[in-house]
């Protein structure tokens, strides 16, 4: 299973500073990290999820200023599984 996050700064003055934080199915803390979007800025990428998440997990995204994020999940071909987007949140 793949996961493609994208985050946008609207903002023209403020830089967001962005947590990520990766937890398991049981909502235990397996890795964070901090993004910074500078004013007007986006970034897309696949966050790194520890070895530990095998079966399933969360990842929050926690900003210090209105950003906009959106997340694409698609499964292994073959797999049953089906290709889902998360909603667009802001």
């Amino acid at each position: 299973m793949s996961l493609g996050v994208a985050l946008a700064n609207p903002s023209a003055t403020q830089t967001a500073n962005v947590t990520e934080i990766i937890r398991d199915r049981n909502g235990n803390q397996l890795a964070s990290r901090t993004l910074t979007l500078p004013p007007q800025t986006h970034s897309a990428f696949n966050p790194t999820f520890p070895g530990t998440v095998a079966d399933g997990g969360v990842v929050e995204y926690d900003s210090n200023a209105a950003i906009y994020a959106l997340g694409m999940c698609s499964a292994p071909s073959g797999s049953g599984l089906a290709f889902t987007s998360v909603r667009a949140a802001f």
